[in-house]
């Protein structure tokens, strides 16, 4: 899930999102409102996260429970992105 996607679907996901991570309170999702950076600053409050720990949470949450067939093309890092698989020599 990009970032574009977490802010267009928020009214979609907030359900989950509360069942995911059920420290943030209501107050909390009003004031986050879908904003993608301020959502992170609630986990790095509340959960004592970094903001590279929060981003992973939220990745890791969308692959396994949102989407995960097109989880790892969209959350690949520039090095697995050019990185092609190795292919399998034959024994001889």
């Amino acid at each position: 899930m990009e970032r574009h996607e977490f802010e267009r679907d928020w009214s979609k996901l907030k359900k989950a999102l509360k069942e995911k991570w059920k420290e943030l309170k209501e107050e909390d999702f009003r004031e986050v409102h879908g904003n993608y950076e301020q959502f992170i600053a609630k986990l790095q409050e509340k959960y004592d996260y970094s903001k590279e720990q929060a981003e992973e949470e939220i990745r890791d949450w969308s692959c396994k429970d949102i989407n995960p067939p097109k989880c790892k093309k969209m959350w690949a890092t520039p090095e697995e992105k050019h990185t092609k698989p190795e292919k399998k020599r034959k024994a001889g």
